[in-house]
């Protein structure tokens, strides 16, 4: 599942209307993967709030079951980060085993995104079927350098469970990316699932525990132009990246 997936391989674009499509093939699979920022226009010296919206299309080559995402990781430009002081943040105990509206009621106040996605799954006779699920994003806390953000979907037939996927965001003090996000994707259907869809939608703000509001992603751009570098595992394999990403933006003040 994922947004981390393709991780999470989030924060680029200029604009929803003009996201940035990377399709990619190996494999077995085939891969669509799209990452935008809202506004295009940012800052030079300081950072702004941002909405970051993620999407994402697994296919399998000939026809066959799409392969399970196991891992996935993506270097983020300096020039964007996440800033989680003061938010309310949830668990994954209090999300694990959760309908969506559970998981809603269980941690309103630390909501910091939602979507949707579509997991296929293997049925006993060898056919295929698709469970689609709404995604809600989580803040999971800030320990040292690194933030969480945990990802819950609850899918309902012809499987039910709920799923919860962890994107730790780790700010670096060398190198040429100034994050690095990581994830592990739980196994789905006992192994019969597999992602086949994500859109997923990071707010521009959201509320500190004391109702003020606060910009959750930020970003500033100071050079023109968006970097990242991502990469994808398979649990067949198959591996995207790493690749590079460039998208670019517009300077004001």
């Amino acid at each position: 599942m994922a947004a981390a997936i393709a991780g999470t391989m989030m924060l680029l674009s200029a604009a929803f209307s003009s996201a940035q499509t990377i399709y990619v093939e190996v494999g077995t699979v085939k891969t669509t993967f799209s990452a935008s920022i809202k506004p295009k226009a940012l800052p030079k010296p300081k950072r702004a709030p941002i909405t970051v919206r993620l999407a994402s299309t697994v296919v399998a080559r000939g026809g066959g079951q799409i392969p399970a995402i196991s891992r996935a990781k993506i270097g983020i430009d300096r020039s964007l980060t996440i800033d989680a002081r003061g938010v309310p943040s949830c668990s994954a105990g209090q999300l694990e085993n959760q309908t969506t509206q559970g998981a809603e009621a269980a941690c309103p106040a630390a909501i910091v995104g939602s979507g949707s996605v579509t997991v296929e799954v293997v049925l006993g006779d060898g056919t295929a079927a698709h469970a689609d699920s709404r995604l809600v994003a989580f803040n999971g806390g800030a320990a040292g350098r690194t933030t969480t953000v945990l990802v819950h979907a609850y899918l309902s037939a012809p499987v039910s469970q709920a799923l919860v996927v962890p994107i730790t965001l780790t700010k670096l003090a060398k190198g040429g990316y100034g994050m690095l996000a990581q994830s592990t994707i739980p196994a789905i259907a006992a192994g019969a699932g597999s992602l086949a869809r994500f859109d997923l939608t990071l707010r521009r703000q959201v509320a500190t525990a004391s109702g003020k509001k606060h910009g959750y992603l930020l970003a500033k751009c100071d050079t023109g132009k968006f970097l990242a570098q991502a990469e994808a595992k398979f649990a067949n394999g198959d591996q995207i990246g790493p690749a590079q990403i460039t998208r670019a933006c517009t300077p004001k003040g």
